[in-house]
């Protein structure tokens, strides 16, 4: 439920809803939107893509977005992943060594069109890197037109937006 949801949430949930009264909050699976088909005109999703399998996601957003919406989206980059794995590397934390190179894959899969997968050490866990080649393609496969990512070099996030046809424009 919502409420059980909110009490694992804690307080930044709560304090969302005083703050803005005028605005619903709901928590929510990203894979599995608790929102009718066509339901939004944009859709917006800052650092939430690298927890998620990208395709999936993505085809999500295109269920619930009505025709003619708009997506803006942020992505870690692979410069984000490479930063860590030199960090983890100098310190010796091999744990996290192995974390990274985990999301590291995954972001390789993804590039290739190839299918993401779950951390085996813990099937809840996902996690991932992009690139804009690999998201372009994966949200053209998801039925999005005019794709456009913004990536600088050196930069640890890049956007991306798109829109979803609308067969009557």
């Amino acid at each position: 439920s919502l409420d059980s949801l909110r009490g694992r949430c804690g307080g930044p949930q709560l304090r969302a809803d005083r703050e803005n009264p005028n605005i619903d909050f709901v928590v929510g699976d990203g894979l599995s939107l608790p929102f009718a088909d066509e339901a939004f005109d944009v859709v917006v999703g800052h650092v939430s893509m690298p927890y998620m399998n990208t395709r999936r996601a993505l085809r999500e957003i295109y269920r619930v977005l009505a025709p003619g919406g708009s997506v803006l989206l942020t992505f870690h980059s692979f410069h984000f992943v490479g930063r860590w794995l030199l960090s983890s590397l100098r310190r010796r934390a091999y744990k996290t060594l192995v974390r990274c190179t985990y999301i590291a894959i995954n972001g390789l899969l993804n590039h290739f069109s190839l299918p993401q997968t779950q951390a085996w050490w813990n099937p809840r866990d996902f996690e991932t890197v992009n690139t804009s080649h690999g998201v372009f393609r994966a949200a053209h496969r998801e039925g999005f037109v005019l794709i456009s990512t913004e990536h600088a070099a050196g930069r640890i996030f890049f956007a991306a937006t798109a829109r979803k046809p609308n067969p009557e424009s």
